[in-house]
């Protein structure tokens, strides 16, 4: 089943030209991976289907009543503020109808527990936010949006600066949360997605490539300036963009 989709997008900051032309639908359960150069208009991609950016032409669809969320990258969170674990998750059930000092219910505080047994993250419920490794806190994040009962999980490179095995354990989870949840993420992790055999979409302002994982050397040349998967995707398509 379609949940989204991006007809004809073009999206510009001030005069320049950020996405152009992209055609996309995401579909109910899909696990898709999104690669490309640094500037290439991934994180737009991602503002744009969560409603942040506005296409100046185009259309976006999303079906009506999904709940979306994001996990944004964890350097571009503040470890500074003097919250826990419990309370950082349990805040994704925070809603705008919900008054200041207002109390979380049954349901949210089951929610929230839950979220943080299948999380393993049991062991630092009240560990202060700053004190957690760059690991520990994308997997609060992760489990900060999971707790709101999205239909689409938005990820913006959940495993950037982590090591190897946080980075195994991140995919893991997301591989298991992919069972019930459409997720969509942003990543440099080659290896990951060559090795996952998952859906990818590479993004260079315009769509270069959509499909299943091309093969190994392909994929690498998305490392350089791309004309590998240039190439390939002109020789599918007769000689156009994707």
């Amino acid at each position: 089943m379609d949940i989204i989709k991006l007809n004809g997008v073009f999206v510009r900051y001030n005069t320049d030209w950020v996405l152009e032309n992209i055609d996309l639908t995401i579909k109910e359960k899909e696990f898709l991976s999104i690669i490309g150069p640094n500037g290439g208009g991934k994180t737009t991609l991602i503002r744009t289907i969560m409603g942040l950016n506005e296409p100046e032409i185009g259309e976006l669809w999303v079906k009506e009543g999904l709940r979306i969320g994001y996990v944004p990258q964890f350097t571009r969170f503040d470890r500074s503020f003097p919250i826990n674990v419990y309370d950082t998750i349990i805040s994704g059930r925070l809603s705008s109808q919900i008054k200041a000092f207002s109390r979380f219910s049954t349901s949210d505080r089951r929610l929230a527990d839950e979220t943080i047994t299948r999380m393993n993250l049991g062991r630092l419920k009240f560990k202060q936010i700053g004190r957690l490794s760059g690991g520990q806190l994308q997997k609060v994040l992760i489990a900060r949006a999971l707790v709101a009962e999205p239909d689409v999980l938005l990820l913006d490179e959940p495993t950037a600066n982590l090591d190897a095995e946080n980075k195994e354990e991140i995919y893991s989870i997301l591989q298991e949360y992919n069972q019930e949840k459409t997720i969509v993420l942003i990543t440099h992790d080659l290896e990951y997605v060559n090795d996952k055999k998952r859906e990818i979409m590479v993004l260079n302002k315009k769509v270069i490539y959509r499909g299943e994982t091309p093969q190994k050397h392909e994929l690498a040349c998305i490392n350089g300036d791309m004309s590998g998967m240039i190439n390939r995707s002109a020789e599918k398509d007769g000689g156009n963009d994707v």
